[in-house]
């Protein structure tokens, strides 16, 4: 097993938490997309329970 400098394990540890943090952003930006996706579903049925009631209001 090779043995590791203090710099190489520094370097080892920024990209672990550079990497960390890009995969922060990316489930971020994932769950936002959920949450705009949800909102327009959300929308849709309202639409739809609208359009129902006005056609039994008939």
């Amino acid at each position: 097993m090779a043995e590791m400098t203090v710099d190489e394990g520094l370097g080892r540890a920024r990209d672990a938490r550079r990497d960390a943090a890009t995969r922060e952003v990316e489930a971020a930006n994932a769950l936002r997309e959920v949450e705009t996706s949800l909102a327009e579903i959300e929308r849709g049925i309202r639409e739809l329970l609208e359009l129902e009631l006005a056609e039994r209001a008939v």
